[in-house]
């Protein structure tokens, strides 16, 4: 079985001018990223204010899945208007290189707001340095799992004009179901379990314990890289990379 190995030159290369060179040139579009936790943190802050911790680390989850899932719209974009991904095809770039490729180019368009709230989660002392280290890995794995979800679920909607509402319905019931901005305790068992196909489930449990603000419960890493590997091989095995 031969090993691919990834090509790195493109990866650079793409993430550098379809993120740095778009951070440059539309500087506040940054803020749409922000928009969404923002609001919500204000809420939670006027309705309790014990849940303003939840917020500040739940503006986190939700930027980083707002990077990965919003992606559709540009994977179907660039297939169908601009016709990269045909391009690709014929070259030495393969699923993997792109996918990764458009993540870490969407992470550098977004590096202000996920700044922002690194800074707000210390300055508020929801988090410390060293459970900082963690949840940034963390948010590393969501942000990977939540990518190759949104290549998958790219390439099977043929329209550009559907792919914006698929991801704003996605992005709304991936961070406003699942315990982002409250705690899990909340939730019977049953729903939690439930709810745990969702990568931002996992992710917010695991988030809030290290945080200190509820138990650390680390069996949630298993669900959280069983998604991260299924959703994998689904877009580089059996998601459409070549046109019919």
């Amino acid at each position: 079985m031969r090993v691919r190995i990834l090509n790195l030159k493109f990866i650079i290369a793409f993430a550098m001018f379809y993120g740095y060179t778009y951070l440059k040139r539309g500087f506040v579009y940054v803020f749409s990223y922000l928009a969404e936790p923002l609001a919500l943190m204000f809420l939670l802050y006027m309705i309790n204010h014990r849940y303003l911790p939840y917020g500040v680390l739940g503006g986190l989850v939700t930027m980083i899945m707002g990077i990965s899932i919003n992606s559709i719209g540009d994977y179907v974009y660039l297939r169908n208007e601009i016709k990269l991904q045909d391009l690709l095809v014929a070259s030495q770039v393969g699923p993997t290189d792109y996918i990764l490729g458009l993540t870490f180019a969407n992470l550098i368009f977004s590096s202000p707001g996920i700044l922002g709230y690194i800074v707000l989660n210390l300055a508020l002392r929801v988090v410390n340095v060293v459970s900082l280290v963690f949840v940034i890995l963390l948010s590393l794995l969501l942000l990977f799992t939540g990518s190759f979800l949104a290549f998958m679920i790219a390439s099977f909607i043929p329209q550009t004009r559907y792919s914006w509402g698929v991801a704003t319905i996605l992005f709304i019931a991936f961070t406003i179901l699942p315990p982002v901005y409250y705690p899990y305790t909340l939730l019977p068992s049953n729903v939690i379990y439930a709810l745990s196909m969702i990568p931002t489930t996992p992710t917010s449990i695991i988030a809030q314990g290290l945080a200190g603000l509820q138990e650390l419960n680390i069996k949630y890493l298993i669900p959280l890289f069983v998604e991260f590997i299924v959703f994998y091989l689904i877009s580089v095995k059996v998601s459409r990379w070549r046109s019919k």
